[in-house]
């Protein structure tokens, strides 16, 4: 079964690495240049990615019902990484704005551009109706967690720029 695993993790997350390989490699070489590659994340971001999330939470019957232990292990996940990270900082003695940044990083998970794709490719051998509440939840657990991680970031760079020890 181990080897099943690892050969399924590796199905999933492979055709999402190839692209973002193939876009650093096209990017490299110029072949892309970085106003088409700032439009088309824009595209991405403004147009494609809500359409998706409110096709996806339309189509859905309803959320798991796991979606509120998801979110208090997502929101006590959030504050031990920058937990972690501010204590990286402080080990590393970072300057403030570093140390935010780093800080910063720590905590913010990428649930648009990698934790979606992720989890659509890890549920492809699913039925239609099996895929739903998964990622229903997931879609709605998203929201929330964008503001919590947008309302951090926003006072741990704000202790930054008043130069306060972080």
């Amino acid at each position: 079964m181990w080897c099943c695993d690892h050969v399924y993790v590796l199905q999933t997350l492979a055709p999402i690495l190839i692209l973002i390989i193939l876009g650093a490699i096209l990017a490299h070489i110029k072949f892309l240049g970085p106003q088409f590659i700032a439009d088309l994340n824009k595209l991405v971001f403004w147009v494609a990615l809500p359409i998706l999330i409110f096709r996806d939470i339309s189509q859905a019957t309803s959320p798991g019902a796991q979606s509120g232990r998801v979110f208090i292990v997502l929101f006590i996940v959030t504050f031990l990484t920058l937990g972690a990270g501010w204590l990286a900082s402080k080990l590393l003695r970072l300057a403030p704005g570093t140390a935010a940044s780093v800080i910063q990083a720590s905590f913010r998970a990428n649930l648009a551009y990698i934790g979606i794709p992720v989890l659509i490719y890890s549920m492809s051998g699913l039925a239609s109706s099996d895929r739903q509440a998964p990622l229903a939840t997931a879609l709605l657990i998203m929201a929330p967690l964008t503001a919590l991680y947008n309302i951090l970031a926003v006072i741990i760079f704000e202790v930054a720029r008043h130069r306060f020890s972080l």
